[in-house]
């Protein structure tokens, strides 16, 4: 399965469709994963997408079942401009995002607490210091695309501060917003409804795995 994926979305050749599915994380249960992540005091600080995208790391390696012994990669874009030296001019208007990642065996996943996870996380940040941007640039230069996606290498895009609900248009504001398609391997995290506020994590998974994710997330 993760093969032929893989095969379709590096040839450009179409993908099985199937329909995506939403998961809401409400703001409360968004609280509960930061108050976890900083719980020991092994981290100083963690934001929103720390906590969420460590939590949909280990969760879906979980529904997806994973072998122990295999590596898991979450890819999530970083924004560049202030990491190269010197920093891209204010007015800049081109793309400056590279991809981070972290990575871990599907054990250590399932072993790993909350902090130590969402260091990974914070780290596959951290990383993207000048050097890397440009190396990484070089490497993208010669891999279009940033290889394969599959079940053991995803990315998670945060795209609920991106204020795609904001705009009013003149039958009104818009009551939901989301891309076009999710392809496999990739999770975006998209606003909330207007009234609850929160995040809807969109996936394109198999039914029985989106329960699992879907129990993770919100209950474990």
């Amino acid at each position: 399965m993760t093969d032929d994926i893989s095969a379709r979305v590096a040839t450009g050749r179409p993908c099985p469709t199937r329909p995506a599915s939403i998961i809401h994380l409400p703001p409360e249960r968004i609280a509960i994963l930061k108050i976890a992540a900083l719980r020991g005091g092994k981290l100083k600080a963690c934001t929103v997408f720390h906590a969420v995208a460590a939590k949909i790391w280990k969760a879906r390696t979980t529904a997806l079942r994973i072998p122990c012994d295999r590596h898991s990669t979450m890819l999530f874009p970083v924004d560049i401009r202030k990491r190269l030296v010197p920093e891209v001019p204010a007015g800049f208007a081109g793309n400056a995002i590279i991809p981070g990642y972290a990575r871990a065996t599907a054990e250590e996943l399932i072993d790993l607490d909350e902090p130590e996870l969402v260091r990974r996380v914070q780290e596959g940040i951290e990383r993207l210091d000048d050097g890397y941007v440009r190396s990484a640039i070089d490497w993208l230069e010669a891999n279009p695309g940033g290889g394969h996606w599959g079940e053991d290498r995803f990315s998670v895009v945060a795209m609920f501060r991106l204020g795609l609900e904001e705009p009013e248009f003149a039958w009104g504001k818009q009551i939901c917003n989301v891309p076009v398609e999710v392809k496999p391997g990739l999770v975006a995290l998209l606003p909330g409804p207007r009234e609850g506020g929160g995040i809807n994590v969109w996936v394109d998974m198999d039914a029985d795995q989106v329960e699992e994710l879907r129990r993770i997330l919100l209950n474990d």
